[in-house]
């Protein structure tokens, strides 16, 4: 006699739900083969047993009940081989999505912890290195609705073109409208890249020193840390040589108050560029936005210098790192001297 199992039985030997078994059964995907026909009951055969065996496995290796229940149908060895070969390609590709959402994650998680050690208002001059950029832009009159879809419409892109983007917001606002007060005029949108691309996206915020300050609070009260920023430039002799970066670090994703939220401010300040090392390159100052694709930079420019010399007249004690550019050669030891 061979032997019945009940839904509750076969869910117990082989460590899955009832609720399960159930479930297989409704998508006639596996359906007990024996009714008794006294009582209605139905029963699942021992012959079964390497059957759910293999559904099990299939359901482990990501396939869909629709998609098990065809393979089951399957007349030979040589189909079952096509579709395992083409469920290996989905699951690759699935581990490739996992792996760039890992990535996204981890750098979410580090630049949130970072963040915790900032003081918002604090105004400094930083080296920063270059940064891959995705950047859209945004149609006029650059409102934060206009803001909004363009940041939509390059996020959905990003997603698209699989492009290896970090969950950081950005917003750019061009010079003429910092200095008018339109703080919330955006002309272009980005999120960081986590490495450079090709396409008409791909942009790179150049390396360079950038004044940087934190801003907290909701985002439509940037304008009282730009204000600050372009006050502390103007004493300090400086004037604005490129568009901000706004980088969102705390926000609704992560703070459930507006007053939390954190925003980076980047200002990109000057830097003398040569179209080669020597003693007699052409030289030209410009803003870190704007160095020449076939030029270097070899020193800080005259605004950087008087902001790094404002810094150092107020210290009570100096740490001298080294030069500020290639002091070695003329053309490129006035930042040095400066300071």
């Amino acid at each position: 006699m061979k032997l019945r199992f009940t839904t509750g039985e076969l869910a117990r030997l082989h460590g899955v739900s009832k609720q399960t078994l159930i479930f297989y059964d409704k998508a006639g995907v596996f359906c007990p083969r024996e009714k008794d026909p006294h009582n209605g009951y139905r029963y699942y055969t021992e012959d079964q047993l390497e059957l759910l065996d293999h559904i099990l496995m299939l359901k482990d290796m990501g396939m869909s009940l629709q998609d098990i229940r065809a393979f089951l149908a399957l007349p030979d060895m040589g189909g079952a081989v096509a579709v395992l070969k083409r469920q290996q390609e989905i699951l690759r590709e699935r581990q490739a999505q996992l792996k760039e959402a890992m990535a996204r994650l981890d750098h979410k998680v580090l630049a949130l912890e970072a963040m915790a050690d900032a003081v918002p208002g604090r105004i400094t001059l930083e080296e920063l290195p270059a940064v891959p950029l995705a950047v859209y832009p945004v149609n006029p009159p650059g409102g934060v609705l206009e803001t909004d879809l363009a940041l939509k419409s390059l996020l959905r892109t990003l997603y698209q073109r699989r492009l290896p983007f970090v969950y950081e917001m950005g917003t750019r606002i061009a010079p003429e409208d910092l200095e008018a007060g339109r703080w919330l005029h955006a002309f272009a949108v980005y999120f960081p890249l986590r490495r450079a691309c090709g396409g008409s996206l791909c942009a790179l915020r150049p390396a360079g020193k950038y004044l940087r300050a934190i801003h907290q609070g909701p985002y439509e009260t940037v304008g009282q840390t730009y204000a600050a920023m372009l006050a502390h430039a103007k004493a300090q002799g400086l004037r604005l040589t490129g568009g901000s970066y706004e980088r969102c670090i705390w926000d609704s994703m992560t703070a459930r108050d507006p007053a939390a939220y954190r925003t980076e401010l980047l200002l990109p300040v000057d830097v003398v560029c040569a179209d080669r090392f020597a003693e007699d390159a052409e030289t030209v100052t410009v803003s870190v936005d704007d160095v020449p694709g076939d030029m270097m930079g070899l020193d800080i420019g005259p605004e950087t210098a008087k902001l790094y010399a404002g810094a150092v007249a107020e210290a009570e004690t100096v740490f001298w790192n080294g030069p500020m550019g290639v002091f070695e050669m003329k053309a490129f030891e006035a930042g040095t001297k400066a300071v």
